[in-house]
């Protein structure tokens, strides 16, 4: 196609007068339409893009199975085929060969068939670029065990077992004893030599093998010859940790015997929960089918359903049965979530400004919001925090409460919100109240704890009591945020203050509140929300960071504890019984529920639903107590309250005593460690964390039982006595096995622990082992414990 220009060439003549260029190129903007001109007409020429071509490819890498085939049988393999790094293409046609056309035929789809036995490779092509793979061709017939030597295995010695059928590459072959793995170490068509790993964890006898080929599997006993096994004292506590294989192995015995065994998690991660099985192992021949029954206990439960409003308890002497006193989603969810969210804040304020060290704190300005010259009847303005329904919180966001000072004592305001509801509490409430603080709550916490801070040098902690507490849903709380300064944070109070909930009959800010209730938990409240005000301050001034929340809440029902201990003439390592846990020390009228509601919190950890209902399943093994864990089987939200109380309590008793302090000087020293942790609780009363979390699992079902290690018991509380105040679906059930091969696969919460009680008159040899889900190793933040019990 030919174009003519409708400009003259520089040879041609132009007309025309004033022509100041006759000759020459035309402007430049004459060329535009030329250019797109041409530009059409190459469009119109390109046929467009032809796709990738066999030149195009820079690799092909072949996908399949490369485990052995037997003769007759048939694979397909598909192929990937690389433009770049990144680019694959299905465009181009794969050519499919065999390399080994004796043993192998391959179709042009990358079907392979098996035509004899040997090694057998298939080849993939596009272009220049080919792959291959190779595996091994079997007989047609399945593998075959003649014999193995020597006549026994053992731990860390290799066996040969002959016979026919086997692959000739090591992984080819699988070979399992009692369903454990081996390691091939050297392999042909009739012999193979395997290794067996130290710690294998089978009792010694016959025992059952397998060789697997290629889905084929020939099965095979032998004998088995292990260490000696654990001839584990009564009352004596046994614990296993940091091994593939978790084992424990019992001789065996002519007469009755019963272990308690425990498979604990050590995880310190809320709310993690780990998978596992424990596996009971005996002999071949001596007992059931591996695989076997061994699980949680049948119960026949009575007809009819009671809900668990109506309470754990059993009447165990005057009174009647109490209420439990604690909904599933309770104020004291609410507290957890708004500690968590109040410590994080405070946390990362803290981060921003620096470490208060003693210097810093000496320059600090007099910041209170009611200072030390307040007087009984002024009206004062303090700073409520902004708290939203999602429970989050920040430095900037608070409302003010105008509030009158009801009570000025030594060392405490009692300040009530001017806008609560009717029906609340009297002038005598208050000025028991802080006559109770005065003469017990505060002496016997600052001897247990230490010594309260005065961050704002008015000598007193400030207890408000609005309804805003009601509105948010707690039943008291302590606002870290309050010890920075209001310049550092505009929404603190610049000092140590603690707010409570008032009663409200009518329900007209929150729930139905009412006196009598609120006034009969006071004392126990005070107790709790004070031991968190010593907490928050004593680490403001000395750590940078918030006690965890188990911690926190289980040192805090502590303090509710020992002050009403000391109201009742009580004191640790008295062995208390039920009547004192459930009502105090007059049944007939329990004026404040010092000690109930931890029990409860066991209660519910151990799976109760109601006195006619089974246990949760799962529960307490996947309760994890570290945190809130809503989403475990347990779904209860005191679990860092009562059942961390129950290890603080345990710990404080058994090896408080033994330090210079005393019990009080354990929890001085760890509330002035670095996180108040787990570990450093441990580091306190030097102990390894673990062996803490075995003695305490174990003492939960073993306090009072005959002939257990003191280690092993609850000093100041007979919990065999307490079981029997409450309904059989309120106590501790471990999971029954007996003496004979079974399998129970586990999930365990973090710091919690499945719990099995193996009996049975007479056994084997026997062992016990944990492993991994599927046969893998036991995960590393697991333990198990046994003790051999009455």
């Amino acid at each position: 196609m030919s174009v003519s220009s409708p400009y003259p060439s520089a040879s041609g003549a132009a007309s025309g007068p004033g022509s100041p260029r006759p000759f020459g190129p035309p402007p430049s903007w004459a060329l535009v339409p030329v250019l797109l001109l041409f530009l059409g007409l190459a469009a119109c020429s390109d046929s467009g893009p032809t796709g990738p071509t066999p030149e195009d490819v820079v690799a092909v890498e072949i996908e399949g199975d490369t485990s052995p085939l037997r003769v007759g049988q048939t694979r397909t393999f598909t192929a990937q085929v690389f433009l770049s790094s990144q680019e694959t293409t299905d465009e181009l046609e794969v050519t499919w060969s065999s390399g080994s056309p004796g043993t192998l035929e391959v179709s042009g789809d990358g079907t392979a068939t098996a035509l004899a036995q040997g090694p057998a490779t298939i080849r993939a092509e596009v272009g220049e670029r080919s792959a291959q793979l190779s595996f091994t061709i079997l007989s047609e017939e399945a593998p075959e065990v003649d014999g193995v030597d020597p006549e026994a295995f053992a731990d860390g010695e290799t066996a040969v077992l002959t016979g026919r059928n086997f692959g000739e590459a090591l992984q080819d072959n699988e070979v399992r004893l009692d369903g454990l793995p081996l390691e091939v170490v050297s392999a042909s068509a009739s012999q193979l030599e395997v290794l067996v790993p130290e710690g294998i964890c089978l009792p010694s006898g016959p025992v059952e093998g397998t060789v697997t080929v290629a889905g084929e599997t020939a099965s095979f006993t032998h004998t088995y010859q292990g260490p000696e096994p654990d001839d584990l004292p009564h009352g004596e506590l046994v614990v296993e940790r940091g091994e593939d294989t978790l084992c424990v192995r019992l001789p065996a015995a002519s007469s009755g015997s019963s272990y308690l065994m425990g498979v604990q998690s050590t995880s310190l991660v809320d709310e993690e929960v780990i998978s596992a099985r424990l596996e009971v192992g005996v002999p071949a021949g001596t007992g059931a089918a591996h695989g076997g029954p061994v699980g949680k206990q049948a119960a026949n439960w009575a007809d009819g359903h009671v809900h668990s409003d109506a309470g754990p308890l059993r009447p165990i002497g005057p009174g009647a049965r109490r209420g439990s006193g604690y909904a599933k989603d309770d104020p004291h969810a609410i507290h957890t979530r708004m500690l968590q969210a109040l410590n994080a804040e405070a946390e990362a304020l803290r981060g921003r400004l620096g470490p208060a060290t003693s210097d810093v704190m000496a320059d600090m300005p007099a910041r209170s919001e009611v200072p030390e010259s307040t007087s009984e009847g002024d009206t004062v303005t303090v700073r409520f925090p902004e708290i939203d329904d999602n429970l989050t919180v920040n430095c900037t966001d608070f409302e003010d409460i105008h509030a009158v000072v009801r009570v000025r004592s030594d060392h405490f305001f009692v300040l009530e919100d001017l806008e609560n509801p009717s029906g609340g509490y009297t002038e005598e409430d208050f000025r028991d109240a802080a006559a109770f603080l005065e003469s017990t709550t505060r002496p016997r916490l600052e001897e247990h704890f230490g010594s309260f801070t005065d961050l704002d040098d008015n000598g007193r902690v400030v207890l408000v009591f609005t309804q805003e507490v009601n509105r948010l849903g707690p039943l008291g709380f302590v606002n870290p945020l309050d010890f920075f300064t209001s310049d550092e944070c505009p929404a603190s109070n610049g000092g140590e203050f603690l707010f409570n909930q008032v009663p409200d009959p009518q329900g007209s800010v929150g729930r139905q509140v009412s006196r009598s209730e609120a006034v009969k938990g006071l004392n126990s409240l005070n107790a709790h929300e004070l031991t968190h005000v010593i907490q928050s301050g004593r680490r403001f001034t000395d750590v940078p960071n918030s006690m965890e929340i188990w911690a926190a809440e289980g040192q805090a029902v502590l303090g509710e504890e020992i002050v009403g201990w000391e109201e009742l003439g009580l004191g640790a390592a008295q062995n208390l019984p039920a009547e004192v846990a459930f009502f105090g020390t007059d049944p007939e009228d329990p004026d404040t529920e010092w000690f109930f509601n931890r029990f409860v919190d066991l209660a519910f950890w151990y799976g109760f639903e109601g006195p006619q209902e089974p246990q949760v399943e799962g529960a307490p093994e996947a309760c994890g107590w570290l945190g809130r864990d809503t989403s475990g089987p347990c779904d209860y939200p005191r679990l860092p309250y009562g059942v961390s109380w129950s290890f603080i309590r345990w710990v404080t008793d058994q090896y408080g005593p033994e330090r210079a302090g005393g019990r009080e000087g354990v929890h001085r020293d760890w509330i002035d460690s670095d996180r108040a942790s787990m570990t450093d609780l441990a580091g306190i009363v030097g102990e390894d964390y673990r062996d803490l979390l075995a003695g305490w699992a174990v003492s939960l079902w073993a306090d009072e039982r005959p002939g257990m290690d003191a280690r092993l018991l609850f000093p100041s509380w007979n919990l065999r006595s307490v079981e029997t105040g409450l309904v059989d679906p309120a106590t501790l059930q471990p999971a029954t096995a007996s003496f004979q091969s079974g399998v129970r696969n586990l999930s365990v919460g973090s710091a919690s622990t499945s719990y099995t009680l193996v009996s049975g008159s007479s056994r084997p040899e026997t062992v016990f082992r944990v492993r991994g889900t599927g046969g893998g190793p036991a995960p590393s933040s697991l333990q198990l414990w046994v003790v051999k019990v009455p």
